[in-house]
C-alpha cells in the first residue's frame, strides 16, 4: 500500500495494532469466562421419574372429607 504521508501511515498502523490488541484482550476475557469448558446437554428423560406436584386444594378437600 502507498500512503500519501507519514500521518496517514501511522493512523493506518495504529488501527491495525488496535485491532490485534482488542482480539487478544477478547480471547483472554473469554478464557476467564470458561471458553475452554465442555458443554453438556441436559438429560430431560430424568423428569419422567419425578412425581407430579401435589395440589394443595385437593389435599385440603380430601382431609375435610375424611374429617
Amino acid at each position: 500500500m502507498k500512503f500519501e504521508d507519514r500521518v496517514r501511515f501511522l493512523a493506518y498502523a495504529a488501527r491495525g495494532i488496535r485491532s490485534v490488541m482488542m482480539d487478544v484482550i477478547r480471547e483472554q476475557q473469554a478464557a476467564k469466562r470458561g471458553a475452554e469448558m465442555d458443554f453438556v446437554a441436559l438429560d430431560t428423560d430424568v423428569i419422567d421419574g419425578v412425581p407430579a406436584p401435589i395440589d394443595i386444594e385437593t389435599v385440603h378437600h380430601s382431609v375435610d372429607e375424611l374429617a
